[in-house]
């Protein structure tokens, strides 16, 4: 299985929150996994064509700072996956720093186990 991922960097020089996420493939979905530090839910914009999913996130400032902690600006990815992706049923949760959206096979692409019989001659 092959899956694209491209990933773009904008108004940002040093800090790439996107330089490290995860595609991991299960028996019923795929789950992407994405580190936004200090992002918050309303930062973060998750689409679905097709069998591509874009992430955007926007690190804003936050108050009076004499020195800056944490980066600010956009960033994107985009994963293509496999076509048997349920798009209709794609869900995204972000918590503690890491988004996951998981993106459910159809049921005609889970695995399932066979029964074997044996025939008697």
């Amino acid at each position: 299985m092959t899956l694209t991922a491209v990933r773009s960097v904008s108004a940002l020089d040093r800090w790439d929150p996107f330089g490290e996420f995860d595609v991991r493939e299960t028996d019923d979905a795929y789950l992407v996994e994405v580190q936004l530090p200090g992002l918050k839910r309303r930062d973060v914009t998750v689409e679905v064509t097709g069998s591509e999913v874009a992430v955007k996130g926007e690190a804003r400032r936050r108050g009076l700072f004499r020195r800056r902690a944490r980066q600010v600006g956009e960033v994107s990815c985009r994963v293509t996956l496999p076509d048997e992706v349920d798009t209709d049923a794609v869900s995204a949760a972000l918590a503690k720093g890491v988004l996951t959206v998981r993106a459910p096979k159809r049921e005609f692409a889970r695995r399932r186990r066979i029964a074997v019989t044996s025939s008697r001659s």
